[in-house]
This record gives C-alpha cells, sequence and structure tokens, in this order.
C-alpha cells in the first residue's frame, strides 16, 4: 500500500502557503518579522564522514526506488537479507542545503552524467529545487529557466497532457514559474502562470486552492482572476470574503455587495450558538458605499445587537474590537454622506491604522477625503493617497516573501508528488454510487440542511483524489435527488469530508455566487474519476497497450 503520508503534509503546507497568500492583502499592515537566514548543512569534517544522498541535500527526500528495488527490500525485510542490506534513506529536509550550494548539489543530478537522475518523475522535483535554489540565491532568470527545463522534460513524456500531473505535480510548476516571475518584477506573468491550473480545473479543488493571483501585485486586474475567484468563492468562504475587498477597491460595489450578503448566507447557513457579527459589519460598510443607506444602517443594527448579546452571554467576539472598528468605520462614511468632512478627517487620521478595514474600503474612503482637502488636513493617514498606499502595502508583502526565501523551508513546500491515474480511479465504484451511498450522512447536520459527505468508507486513496471525489459524488447525488447543483463547506485545507446543501438556483440559501452547478462538476470531474464502466474499458486499452508494447 502506498503511503500518501508525506503527500499529506505536502499538500497541506502548499494549501496553507495559498491561503496566506489569498488573505496577504489584510494582514499587509503588519510589521515583517525577520527570519534569520539558515545555517547551510557544514562539509565533512573528514574525508571519511558520511554524507547524505545527493538527493537529501538537494531536495531533502530520499533517491527514486524503483518497483524492482521496492520488491527487493520488502523480501529482505521478511528473511535474514535484512540484516545485511543497508537502510534506506527517509526524507530529511533539515539536511538540505541552502542557495548556491543547493544549485550545485542538484546540478549534479540534474547534468552530470555520473549522478544523472533517470526517472522523470524524480528529476522534475529535483529541477524543482534547483529552481528553489536559485531564488534562495536570487538568480531568478536561473529559476524560470529550470522550470522551462522540467516543463520540456514533462512534456516529453506526454505529463503535460495528463490530468492527474496537471492536479498534481503539474501544479508545483506553475508555482515555480510564478515565484520566479514575481520576483522578477513580472507581476502579470506570475499571475497568468499561478492560475493556469485552477483556470483549466474550476471545480477541481486542489487546483483551485493553490491558485495564485498576485492580486496584491495586480491592482486593477480582471478576466482571469476574476474567474478564478468565481470559482474559489463557490468553495471556500474566505475567497468570497478577499474577492469582495477587490471589488470594493475596483469601484465594482454592486458586485462586492452580492458577494458580501452571499457571505453572511454562508456563515448563517449552520446554525450555532454564536454567530459572527464580523460579516454583518463589512456588509454594513459595502452597503454604506454604494449608497443604499437603509440595508447598511439594518446590517450595522444586527451587528451591534449580536455584539451585545454575546458579551451578556458571557461569548464575546473572538475578534470584538475588530467590529466595534468596523462600526467606528461605517460612523465616519456617515459623517461623509452628512457632509461633515472635517469631522471625518479627524476621526479618520486619528487611527495610525484601520487594520480591520478592507483595503478596497479604505482606499475609497482616504480618496474621498483627500479630495479638495487643505495641506494642513492631508495629515497621518490621508497624508498619501491610495496609489502610494496600496504600493507601500505590495512592497510589504513582496519583503515578507523574500525574506521567506531564507528559511530553506517555504519554497519547497511547493514542489507537491504525483497523484496516479489509480488514486482516483479505485474511488470510482463508490463515488458513482447514488442509489445506496456509503459517502453521505443519513440527515441532515442540526439545525442545517447540510449533509457531512466524507470518503471514511472509500478505498485509501491520494489526498489529491479525495477532495474531487466528494465534490463529484455531491454533483451526482444533487441530480440523482432532482437537484440542479449545490453549496459546500469545506475544510481550508484538502481533507477527507465537506458538508453540501442541495438547491436550485435561485433559491433564498444558494447565492449564485457560491452556487455549484452539478452538470458542470460532473463534466468536469468524471474525466478524473470516470464510471465503473469507464474504468474498466481504460484498463483493458491500458492492458491492451502493454502487450503490444512488450511484442514489439
Amino acid at each position: 500500500m502506498q503511503d500518501h503520508s508525506l503527500s499529506r503534509r505536502a499538500m497541506r503546507a502548499v494549501l496553507g502557503v495559498a491561503l496566506a497568500a489569498l488573505c496577504a492583502e489584510q494582514v499587509a499592515a503588519q510589521e515583517v518579522t525577520a527570519i534569520p537566514p539558515p545555517v547551510p548543512v557544514p562539509a565533512a569534517a573528514t574525508p571519511d564522514a558520511k554524507l547524505p544522498s545527493l538527493h537529501i541535500r538537494c531536495d531533502g527526500n530520499p533517491p527514486h526506488m524503483s518497483d524492482a528495488e521496492s520488491f527487493a527490500r520488502f523480501v529482505g525485510a521478511v528473511t535474514l537479507l535484512a540484516l545485511f542490506a543497508p537502510r534506506p534513506e527517509l526524507p530529511s529536509p533539515e539536511k538540505r542545503v541552502f542557495g548556491e550550494a543547493g544549485v550545485a548539489i542538484c546540478s549534479q543530478l540534474i547534468d552530470d552524467p555520473a549522478h544523472r537522475e533517470k526517472n522523470t518523475l524524480r528529476r522534475l522535483p529535483l529541477l524543482l529545487a534547483r529552481s528553489a535554489h536559485n531564488i534562495e540565491a536570487k538568480h531568478y532568470d536561473k529559476a524560470l529557466a529550470d522550470v522551462v527545463q522540467a516543463r520540456a522534460e514533462a512534456a516529453a513524456e506526454g505529463l503535460t497532457s495528463n490530468p492527474y500531473f496537471q492536479r498534481s505535480m503539474g501544479i508545483s510548476l506553475d508555482r515555480f514559474e510564478a515565484a520566479a516571475r514575481i520576483r522578477m518584477g513580472d507581476a502579470a506573468g506570475a499571475r497568468d502562470a499561478g492560475l493556469a491550473a485552477a483556470v483549466a480545473a474550476p471545480y477541481s479543488f486542489v487546483p483551485v486552492m493553490t491558485g495564485q493571483d498576485f492580486g496584491w501585485a495586480n491592482r486593477k486586474d480582471g478576466g482571469l482572476a476574476e474567474n478564478y475567484l468565481a470559482a474559489a468563492d463557490r468553495m471556500v468562504i474566505t475567497s468570497a470574503m478577499i474577492h469582495a475587498n477587490r471589488l470594493e477597491d475596483q469601484n465594482q460595489l454592486a458586485a462586492a455587495v452580492a458577494l458580501r450578503e452571499a457571505v453572511i448566507v454562508r456563515a448563517q447557513a449552520v446554525v450555532t450558538d454564536s454567530k459572527n457579527s464580523a460579516p454583518l459589519a463589512d456588509a454594513a460598510i459595502t452597503h454604506a458605499l454604494a449608497g443604499d443607506w437603509a440595508r447598511a444602517e439594518a446590517r450595522a443594527g444586527e451587528a451591534r445587537a449580536n455584539l451585545e448579546a454575546r458579551d451578556a452571554e458571557g461569548k464575546p467576539e473572538n475578534d470584538r474590537a475588530g467590529v466595534v472598528e468596523k462600526l467606528d468605520f461605517l460612523g465616519i462614511l456617515q459623517l461623509v454622506r452628512e457632509g461633515r468632512l472635517d469631522q471625518a478627517r479627524r476621526m479618520f487620521g486619528a487611527r495610525s491604522e484601520w487594520s480591520s478595514i478592507s483595503y478596497g474600503a479604505r482606499f475609497l474612503l482616504v480618496d474621498k477625503l483627500r479630495k479638495d482637502a487643505t495641506k494642513d488636513q492631508l495629515t497621518g493617514i490621508l497624508a498619501t493617497g491610495s496609489d502610494e498606499q496600496w504600493d507601500v502595502m505590495r512592497r510589504r508583502i513582496l519583503a515578507t516573501q523574500l525574506q521567506n526565501d531564507t528559511n530553506n523551508r517555504t519554497l519547497f513546500s511547493n514542489i507537491l508528488t504525483y497523484a496516479k491515474v489509480d488514486d482516483y480511479e479505485r474511488l470510482s465504484k463508490i463515488v458513482w454510487n447514488t442509489d445506496k451511498s456509503r459517502m453521505i450522512g443519513k440527515e441532515p447536520i442540526k439545525n442545517s440542511r447540510f449533509y457531512q459527505v466524507n470518503t471514511a468508507s472509500a478505498p485509501i486513496s491520494s489526498p489529491f483524489a479525495q477532495m474531487d471525489a466528494l465534490m463529484l459524488h455531491a454533483a451526482l447525488l444533487a441530480k440523482a435527488r432532482g437537484f440542479k447543483g449545490f453549496t459546500m463547506i469545506a475544510p481550508r485545507a484538502v481533507g477527507d469530508w465537506m458538508w453540501v446543501a442541495f438547491g436550485n438556483p435561485g433559491d433564498a440559501d444558494s447565492p449564485a455566487a457560491m452556487f455549484i452547478d452539478a452538470d458542470k462538476a460532473i463534466a468536469e470531474l468524471r474525466q478524473i474519476i470516470p464510471t465503473p464502466e469507464e474504468v474498466t474499458a481504460r484498463q483493458a486499452e491500458r492492458e491492451k497497450a502493454a502487450l503490444k508494447k512488450a511484442s514489439a
């Protein structure tokens, strides 16, 4: 049985990086924490000292082990041969070298005939590791060249047209190209590379959740990024919140309002004892910016009432101060509405930062308050306009990324393993069985219309495949139960469960921004998890091709 523990850890790491990047605009005002540079692994103390393998020193993972070698080790493990066989290396990222030294080590495995790694699926991570080491050494053009070489080698093996590769290791190629380009100042190129997998597979969880649109570097964006954000909005509520922030900054307030309201519907879809006030306060601000003060005041009233109720119950909000700040900000917008601009400027400028306010709303207010202001009134946070403040945020986020390049860890979290065809096809039978589903709960979750869907009863498979299996099964169940689609609540990282509520377009509890069309999801995902009959046919074709090749 294949061990997927490393794949799962890598997946969670890269999803963590992706979600951190998605939320970076929200925390950009925070001070960058310096990370001390790593201490490179020292050379051997004596000529006889045994160093880790070149593979370990390149990317922290052991050499490729063929099926024959694996079988030989298994035989050794159950016989006396185990007493004499050398123990295989284990993943040891702490033994990975850094920067220029890493480039030199990886180059031996890539270019030196004496040490050349021949297995493509092992070579590709080595090329990406060299790209990471080149980024550490600030050789961004060479890092990009490594990605170009990796793409060429993957194409030569037919991997770039393989949907399983594109949903796993292929994402790594996109992320390293994006990493090189953003550091070279090519923000648009970084966005296009970072979104390639997500835009190609908008109903596949891992490609979408690992997408990078570099919104903090592409301020006035649309098109590709909008398609990506729309896909992400359907899967994770955090994306919809960030998307609304960006729409505010682009003055697309009607679309921002729709997303704010969708977030409230999603947040309140599962009734709990403690409702969160922040989405209500955010929506109040966006309604006010759009000029709908009746709805702004209604949402603000709900937020205040909920805040007070939780205080009275002894269950205060985790971010109570943030909610109060949002309501204070709404008060300043009210002053602007009433024409009391001098008082609005004083109150707004009294804070050095508005850290709980979306940058879109903050920048819109900055520009309103700076218009027709005297020089004496342009102090503190009003001393610079929204464009200058955006650039400060952009440079702060980039500085954080450059600092992370020194830790010999963050870049390598972008290297994902390859998800094999078998990882998906072994799930076919249970996924396509909707008559007697073993993947969905019998009753909805208490006080909601959501059912839990999980892979606890499914064959063991790759974490890459599990979320797609859940999505496809939910879509098939929706159709089987007479619905057009569903909405979902999923964990923030790859997991083995999600909550789904079946419904139709226009349903009050199925906001358009978060509605998943079952037909579209099935059309995409059946390509990687086909019906059992299609799996049987595929396997027969592969066996036929293998026999033909063997007899040639």
